[in-house]
Formats: C-alpha cells, structure tokens, sequence
C-alpha cells in the first residue's frame, strides 16, 4: 500500500516542485527584464504603448505557465488515471 502511494505522490510532487520553480523564473524575469524596459516613445503615448507591451509580454509568460502545468498535468493523467481505468 505505501509504495503504491509513493508511485502517485511523487508525480505530484514534481508537479509542484516544477510549478514553484516556474513561478520564481517568471517572477524574476518580469522584474528584471519587462519591468526596467525603457519607454518606446516620448510622451504620454509612449508610456500607454510601453505599459501595454509589458502587459502582454507577461500575460504571454503566464498563459506559456499554463500551458505547461497543464500539459503535466494531462501527462500524469494518462500515465496514471486513465491507465487504471
């Protein structure tokens, strides 16, 4: 009984593991990397297009984020769920 549970933990846990590292990948590199980018243009439009830039730039690194944990979670699914049924 416990090695089956350790056979299903510890998917999960990597899982996790890899979800956390992600996490403060991200986090560094929006404040290292989008956050210090200069403004495009000068003037009020310049700063509405930088922010926007940088809006996007991070939501591409959010849903890219997504996407791997979901695609984990899909791989952990057929390995191990839909194999029991």
């Amino acid at each position: 009984m416990v090695a089956f549970l350790m056979k299903t933990i510890y998917p999960i846990m990597g899982i996790m593991t890899i979800a956390l590292i992600l996490v403060i990948a991200e986090a560094y590199l929006i404040f290292t990397v989008i956050v210090p980018l200069p403004e495009i243009l000068p003037g009020r439009e310049g700063i509405i297009i930088t922010s926007a830039v940088k809006v996007v730039i991070s939501g591409v690194l959010v849903l890219l984020w997504i996407f791997t944990l979901w695609q984990l979670t899909m791989l952990y699914m057929k390995r191990k769920v839909y194999k029991t049924t």
